[in-house]
């Protein structure tokens, strides 16, 4: 699997006086800014909404009229934001992340313009390159929201756990719950029966329900389907659960994230819900996905159009197929994408918005352990009997899924579910029936004997040509054995020398081989086999030849023994970089707010220093490390600045 490595390229956008600004504050390429407007009316965008995001009856062809609607649109966003200056920190930021060997990941934080939040920007097409950014796991696009918490990647075992939420309150247009639950079965069928993808659902969406089952487990994605919506006079996102008549409760993305974020190992938020993307044009966290991320979820999911079953379900099984494969969470969602477009759907792949706030996107770190279990036929797998009669007759007899992975928790169902009783048609095998093999075993005794013969030769405590030769008189007095006893001769004992000896080697140690040890490491010197080296036999009493490896020298400062500090030669401090004999003075930074406090990266490549900075002081208030190579490319934001950060080292 390829490894996904991302650069970033954030882009922040406020209010101006006319329209709005525009600032990459962090890139490979620098910084820049620029004022633009939207191309656009607000008719024009709502327009576009309805074409785009109708309910669909069934897949489109390709090249339709909303495809090219949104062709349309995404290249006047893109030409309006990326204009002059910004346009030219794009190219050369994609230049540097292809030469490292790294997709460039855009980072849009609309916190200070939540009425822009409403626009599809997962339309933004570059016509240059004829490209919609987020088709491409080159150049994924996330919304980014500015918390001063920082998110741990995960480390977990597979499978990967989902808890699955599916509301249809009696009150409201009505959803066929078990259609939807065996879609999303149907749907990930070869992930669930390999072990990757491990599901359950809640009997009832109620809050007491949901509640009461994260007190049990520990699940890694928690998935809704339902209906959602915008409460325009509370100015808040709703997802419709079931109070206990079974009637619609509406409830916020704070009220849900309240409940979540005790849950540790939940990384991540998928809600299939209508406007589950929607917030309010005047507070940015007021939607339900924006609430979810500010209660502590890493990454969420949710929709800004409705999305038609077909392309639901391809989503689902190939952004769970890649997170499962160790993915980033937006790469994942870039494969999805792909996955529904590849399925003659030109559209719907920009209906998914993820918002997060995982600075790389690795919200799990998933220990491999499914792929090293002996070898066992998932088709041999029976049906989990709490899955319905129509999930088990849709499911062929040689797809079978692990019923450990697919389960229906009726502890809580006060009647509203029933259990479907079906006869399993087999069994794992048990682990007891296997026969392991005894050679690793062998091998790995014989290998630490190895070892410790090894290294009780180089401490002297075995003599190696005593040894040999040991084996060698034990070898020829096997043969004289044998030889006088097929000649009716007796055997005779063969003297044993007092004296032992040592091999010395006469030879240099190779001087490449000395300068590139440093100390500590032990210099092992073994004579080849067959080798024209000569070995002058010494007593055992006499001592051996110490061979002191080379210590390599170590650079002063940074790079090629180089010295950072900050000057205002240029008018406003920078960051420069000189070598210690005067020579070679280079401006490494470019900043438009100032840049302070070098301090080298422990292996001399990279630095880091604080920004904004006006003149040198103490205390910098509003202050961010950020990180830079020593060359003055791939520079990088460290932290939020939150009361200001400074004094690195």
């Amino acid at each position: 699997m390829e490894d996904m490595n991302y650069l970033d390229f954030d882009i922040h956008i406020t209010r101006a006086q006319e329209g709005y600004r525009v600032r990459v504050t962090n890139s490979p390429a620098g910084q820049a800014d620029a004022s633009f407007s939207l191309p656009f009316s607000e008719l024009e965008v709502e327009n576009l909404i309805l074409r785009v995001g109708r309910t669909r009856r069934g897949v489109r062809r390709l090249e339709s009229s909303e495809m090219e609607a949104a062709r349309s649109f995404g290249n006047g966003l893109f030409s309006a934001v990326f204009s002059n200056e910004l346009r030219g920190r794009l190219r050369s930021s994609l230049n540097i992340a292809r030469q490292n060997g790294a997709g460039l990941r855009f980072r849009l934080h609309l916190t200070d313009v939540p009425e822009l939040a409403d626009l599809p920007w997962e339309y933004l097409y570059d016509a240059t390159l004829d490209e919609f950014l987020v088709l491409s796991t080159q150049t994924p696009l996330v919304r980014y929201l500015d918390l001063p918490l920082e998110t741990e990647t995960l480390t977990t075992a597979l499978p990967v756990r989902i808890l699955v939420m599916i509301s249809s309150p009696s009150d409201y247009p009505e959803l066929d719950v078990e259609k939807e639950f065996e879609n999303l079965v149907n749907g990930l069928q070869d992930l669930i029966q390999s072990g990757l993808v491990k599901l359950e659902r809640l009997p009832r969406a109620t809050l007491t329900n949901l509640q009461r089952q994260l007190r049990k487990e520990d699940y890694h994605i928690f998935h809704f389907i339902g209906h959602g919506g915008f409460d325009s006079q509370a100015e808040d996102g709703v997802l419709l659960l079931v109070d206990e008549a079974g009637r619609g409760r509406p409830v916020s993305g704070r009220f849900l994230g309240t409940m979540l974020h005790d849950q540790k190992s939940m990384r991540l938020a998928v809600l299939n819900a209508c406007e589950g993307a929607r917030a309010s044009r005047t507070d940015p966290f007021s939607g339900v996905a924006h609430s979810l991320v500010q209660k502590g979820i890493p990454a969420v999911i949710a929709m800004q159009f409705e999305i038609t079953d077909e392309a639901a379900i391809t989503l689902a099984h190939e952004f769970y197929g890649a997170i499962a494969d160790g993915y980033p969470v937006d790469a994942s969602l870039a494969e999805a994408r792909k996955a529904v477009f590849a399925h003659n759907n030109d559209i719907e792949w920009g209906t998914p918005v993820l918002y997060m706030r995982s600075r790389d996107g690795r919200i799990f770190n998933l220990e491999r352990q499914i792929s090293q279990q002996s070898g066992f036929d998932p088709a041999a797998i029976p049906v989990l009997s709490s899955v319905s009669d129509a999930v088990s007759r849709q499911v062929p007899p040689a797809a079978r899924i692990d019923p450990e992975n697919v389960r229906i928790d009726q502890s809580q169902s006060q009647g509203g579910i029933s259990s479907a009783h079906a006869h399993h048609s087999g069994s794992l095998p048990h682990p007891a029936n296997h026969r392991h093999s005894p050679f690793p075993w062998v091998i790995g005794v014989g290998g630490l004997a190895a070892i410790i013969i090894a290294t009780l030769i180089v401490l002297n405590i075995i003599d190696l040509s005593s040894l040999l030769d040991s084996g060698r008189r034990t070898t020829d007095a096997s043969a004289t054995e044998m030889a006088a006893a097929q000649a009716g001769l007796p055997a005779t004992d063969t003297e044993t020398p007092t004296e032992t000896v040592a091999p010395s080697p006469t030879s240099t140690p190779d001087p490449l081989l000395q300068s590139s040890l440093t100390p500590g490491d032990l210099l092992v010197v073994v004579p080849p086999l067959n080798s024209t080296d000569t070995y002058t036999p010494e007593p055992t009493a006499t001592e051996q030849p110490i061979f002191t490896p080379a210590i390599a020298q170590t650079p002063i400062g940074g790079g090629l023994g180089q010295i950072a500090f900050a000057s205002e030669r240029s008018g406003i401090p920078q960051i420069w970089l000189v070598d210690i004999d005067g020579a070679n003075l280079t401006q490494v930074t470019n900043r438009q707010d100032g840049a302070c406090q070098p301090a080298w990266s422990p292996d001399g490549s990279q630095l880091v220093f604080v920004s904004p900075c006006s003149k040198n002081q103490d205390r910098y208030e509003n202050a961010a490390l950020y990180l830079i190579n020593a060359d003055g490319s791939a520079e990088r934001q460290l932290t939020e600045g939150i009361g200001g950060d400074y004094d690195p080292s």
